[in-house]
């Protein structure tokens, strides 16, 4: 029997990359485990919203295994292209895995890079006390989505 998943699966080849993004999408709504291999091939798509879309359904999913392969398409993104950046340190936080540590400091030694916040708030997501000087100045940014989970996180992060 063909499911959901198989078609999704199989949507991810689409000549349209519309399909293959919306196929991606999907599959990390749906926080499949079984997909995380095939989103992972997703991020050396040639159009960059369907990788970025597969970067975020990797976060979604939350498994480890992923982390490497984001690390590499983090490296490969430009710091001045904030959406994607933040796409993908937004995905290495939902991961939560502390391989990653190191990419999001670098993000933070930057704080005219665009994912600066978001490299605090996956680096208290992921329980490093190096996030606390950056989490608290996020405690004052202009997103209120921001300032409350750099809030809540500080309250996690012991001092």
């Amino acid at each position: 029997m063909h499911d959901q998943f198989d078609t999704l699966i199989s949507s991810l080849q689409d000549y349209d990359s519309e399909k293959r993004r919306h196929a991606a999408s999907a599959l990390g709504r749906m926080r499949d485990g079984r997909a995380v291999s095939y989103l992972i091939e997703l991020l050396k798509d040639s159009v960059p919203n369907v990788r970025f879309t597969a970067a975020a359904a990797l976060g979604q999913i939350g498994d480890p295994l992923a982390v490497s392969y984001l690390l590499k398409l983090l490296t490969s993104v430009d710091k001045h292209d904030t959406a994607p950046r933040r796409v993908v340190v937004w995905a290495l936080g939902q991961i939560g895995d502390s391989h990653a540590s190191s990419a999001l400091l670098a993000v933070l030694h930057d704080p005219a890079d665009g994912a600066y916040y978001d490299a605090a708030i996956a680096l208290g997501r992921i329980g490093d006390r190096r996030a606390i000087a950056p989490l608290k100045l996020a405690r004052t940014h202009i997103d209120s989505g921001i300032r409350e989970e750099a809030i809540r996180l500080l309250q996690t992060i012991k001092d």
